[in-house]
Formats: structure tokens, sequence, C-alpha cells
């Protein structure tokens, strides 16, 4: 027999899964919170300091200046990070992150967090801008757009 402590963790950890739309082997990556960073854009350059990655994989950065936000995720070993325009290739529609991927709420294209696409109707990789990593900052090139 359960007792009530039991009862109470099993149900709120199957709530939070139903509540994220995924399976448990999902939740944690589903649920994830996301850090919006407002990005300060001078001479074509967004900085980001590290220390917005002590407890995140990736960041989201705005400004009203960009089409879409940028999606800035740094690698396992925090010696690489990515930078992707958040605007889906097939139409133009905002992405959402969801853990570990992108996810295109209009039509359902999904990228992996290098940009690659994963699932269509999307064809193309995502726009991916030049990154400078010093030893404080991450500095974001937005006249710099790489090619897959």
């Amino acid at each position: 027999m359960k007792t009530r402590r039991q009862f109470v963790k099993s149900v709120s950890t199957v709530t939070a899964a139903i509540g994220c739309g995924i399976g448990i082997a999902g939740l944690l990556q589903g649920c994830a919170a996301i850090r919006y960073v407002d990005g300060e854009i001078e001479e074509d350059q967004i900085r980001i300091n590290k220390s917005e990655f002590i407890e995140q994989q990736f960041v989201v950065v705005t400004s009203k200046q960009l089409p879409a936000p940028i999606y800035l995720v740094k690698s396992k070993e925090e010696k690489e990070y990515g930078a992707y325009l958040m605007r889906c290739t097939h139409l133009g529609c905002e992405l959402r992150p969801t853990g570990s991927f992108l996810t295109c709420t209009c039509h359902g294209s999904e990228f992996s967090n290098k940009g690659n696409v994963l699932q269509g109707p999307a064809a193309e990789s995502l726009t991916t801008f030049e990154v400078i990593v010093g030893e404080q900052e991450v500095i974001i090139e937005l006249n710099k757009i790489k090619k897959s």
C-alpha cells in the first residue's frame, strides 16, 4: 500500500507530464525553464555574458532590432556555442525552444539545437551566425552568417 506522500508524488509527476504535453521520458527536457536575455546590438554584435549559462544549456536572445529571437546554445563541453535565428525556413514563423530542439508552432517543423531540419515541411537549416567565445562572454556576429 502506498503512503500518502508516494501517491502525491506519483500523481504530481503524471500531471506535470500531461501539462507539458509530453511523455514522462521527456519530462525534464520539455519543461525546462526558458531563459530570455535582452540583447543589445552594438556594431553588428550582441554580447552575452557566460554567467547566463550557469544553469542553462541555452538562452533565447531577444532584441527589437531582430526579425526573430536568437537561440544561443552551448555544447556539453562548454567550449563551443551556436547561434540560430528562431525563424522557420518554411514560412517564417517564430520557433519555440523545447529542450534540445526547436519547434515551429505554425506547421510543425522541427530543428535540432544545431539548426538542422529534423522534420518538415521546412527543407532548409536555420540561419546560423558566427560566434566568438571569449573568457567572460559570447559574441554573436550578426553580419557573419554561416552557410550549412
